[in-house]
């Protein structure tokens, strides 16, 4: 089996039936569809009982947060490539799972771009083909639209559960900073997501801010001065202002007359 595609839910019926729906109309069926609902209060076991036919494998029990459930769909995976598809997230549309099977094979991840909703609207996140440890200071890759082997995940040993909020980045760190995985960059807008979830909530901004320091400092320890400097330098506004800019010849004949200035100005003092 070449897919297992995994949501997880907890009391999001609605959400819930909208990706239920999204992913068993797909023209493209070599895939197990799992489950993973964390105990619903709400009428989500109805909702999966409805589509229980199209669903290979599912369960409501409790868990201990988003990446314990998406743990639990790992063990029960079988494809060889895994796509976290969580409740209220959607496949663009019913031929997208076709259309990006040509790309998958080789690479141990392939990620495809998304498009986000949030209150304003809808805007379109397109990843870029190279992935370096400087990219992953700031972003990460969106789980919608990553196609990640099962073996890989394995590797990793699934998802780090002490990490709360962005153990997804961790992750994609992890695979390719440190295990060296194999990408590919699929130039396909793959899904949509809510920009609702845990990690995007002001109030856990902070946190998530601590939990990627702790990221670096665990997988990238050579790096993680580094890091904290650069962190400095873009939060200085006059030196990313120079950064940007400091190839203009503009600026360059500027800082010289600066210069020349400060020399007159030391002389004369």
């Amino acid at each position: 089996m070449k897919l297992s595609i995994i949501s997880i839910n907890r009391n999001n019926a609605e959400g819930l039936e909208k990706t239920i729906k999204s992913v068993i109309e797909q023209t493209f069926t070599d895939f197990e569809y799992i489950i993973i609902d964390g105990n619903s209060t709400d009428t989500s076991t109805e909702i999966i009982k409805k589509y229980e036919s199209k669903i290979h494998y599912w369960v409501s029990e409790p868990d201990t947060g988003i990446y314990n459930a998406m743990n639990k769909g790992i063990k029960q995976a079988t494809g060889e490539y895994c796509l976290f598809l969580n409740s209220g997230d959607n496949l663009c549309n019913n031929g997208i799972l076709e259309s990006c099977l040509e790309f998958l094979g080789i690479e141990a991840i392939c990620y495809g771009d998304l498009i986000a909703k949030d209150i304003d609207g809808y805007k379109s996140l397109t990843y870029p083909d190279l992935l370096t440890a400087g990219y992953f200071w700031g972003c990460t890759l969106g789980h919608p639209g990553s196609f990640i082997k099962l073996e890989l995940l394995q590797k990793a040993q699934g998802y780090d559960e002490t990490i709360k909020i962005s153990s997804d980045h961790d992750f994609f760190l992890r695979a390719i900073c440190n295990f060296n995985a194999s990408y590919k960059h699929i130039p396909i807008i793959v899904s949509e997501f809510q920009m609702e979830g845990i990690s995007s909530k002001p109030e856990n901004q902070q946190s998530i801010k601590q939990e990627l320091l702790h990221s670096f400092k665990k997988n990238l320890p050579l790096y993680y001065e580094d890091y904290l400097k650069l962190h400095e330098i873009n939060e200085d506004s006059l030196a990313m202002f120079y950064l940007k800019y400091r190839n203009n010849n503009i600026l360059q004949f500027l800082l010289k007359i600066i210069r020349k200035l400060f020399t007159i100005l030391k002389i004369q003092a």
